[in-house]
């Protein structure tokens, strides 16, 4: 491939990963068994997308490309690379087709650079009515002459909104994440605490995703009624609302818990509602359960 294509190419891998916010495993860590002694966690609780999943970025890069063709990909890339993020471009727009009083969602998800998401994205994980992936990708489609003016960016736009909404785009380029995986295994086999998953997720793509064939050995870790989806709630993390539902639900108190997710939001919020909370670093893995596991074997 000529090396100024390779260039492009890995430049439009670079700005899918910041809008779709998922990270690529870059090592993997075993630590040795250890005794299955009582512990004060009586609960670990897991995040999906960045911990048990990731998204594809090469994947979403392909649909892209295959929706808006080479020469539109390459002036996507040089866009970026000019200075106009089509990841703040997307939220731009996103936030002015919806810019409705957002006092319905006081707590809004973070993306990974620590930033709110558009109010739209929200209510979307959020299973607000009218905001499920179909009602809103047609919106998008909607208002997307009026406030995009080239063709080849409302393309572009388009194809990144199908990478975000689309729950069949999306399911496709979902795929286990091996060193959040490796460690569910691991305390499985070394402690006897319950495991439970809490994501924002909305309804139609977490349905997608939970049915593909290919993941089913990281569902059948947890039993259904400890899966626990933003959508269905009705809350989405850091609403302090939703730690406390999911404590209701299971009859536990937060102290006794030990949730695990990729957004410093997220972790900082379960904190605050007394929970022991790790941010998972596929970066730092080793760090990671190293301070996973100092917690589980708290007396």
């Amino acid at each position: 491939m000529d090396i100024r294509l390779q260039k492009i190419m890995l430049c439009i891998i670079t700005v899918i990963n910041g809008i779709t916010g998922h990270k690529t495993n870059m090592m993997e860590q075993t630590l040795p068994p250890q005794q299955q002694e009582s512990s004060s966690v009586k609960m670990v609780i897991f995040d999906l997308d960045g911990v048990l999943l990731e998204t594809s970025r090469g994947g979403i890069t392909k649909h892209i490309l295959g929706s808006v063709g080479l020469g539109g990909m390459i002036s996507f890339a040089f866009d970026s690379i000019r200075g106009h993020n089509p990841k703040e471009h997307m939220f731009q727009f996103l936030d002015e087709i919806d810019a409705s009083d957002d006092s319905d969602i006081p707590y809004k998800a973070t993306d990974p650079s620590g930033g709110t998401i558009p109010n739209i994205m929200s209510r979307w994980l959020a299973g607000t009515p009218g905001y499920d992936s179909a009602h809103v990708i047609q919106h998008i489609n909607a208002n997307i002459n009026e406030y995009i003016n080239s063709k080849k960016q409302r393309r572009s736009m388009r194809a990144i909104a199908e990478g975000i909404f689309d729950p069949d785009v999306r399911s496709h380029n979902t795929h286990a994440l091996k060193s959040g995986n490796t460690l569910l295994k691991q305390l499985q086999r070394d402690y006897t605490c319950e495991f439970a998953i809490l994501s924002n997720y909305d309804t139609t793509c977490f349905a997608h995703v939970y049915n593909k064939p290919e993941l089913q050995p990281t569902f059948s870790r947890f039993s259904p009624e400890r899966i626990f989806i933003s959508a269905d709630m009705r809350r989405i993390k850091p609403d302090p609302m939703i730690y406390y539902m999911l404590c209701e639900s299971c009859g536990i108190d937060p102290s006794e818990c030990l949730f695990i997710d990729d957004q410093a939001a997220n972790v900082e919020a379960a904190r605050n509602m007394g929970m022991k909370a790790v941010l998972f670093d596929p970066k730092h893995i080793k760090r990671t359960y190293k301070e996973i596991y100092s917690y589980l074997d708290e007396k």
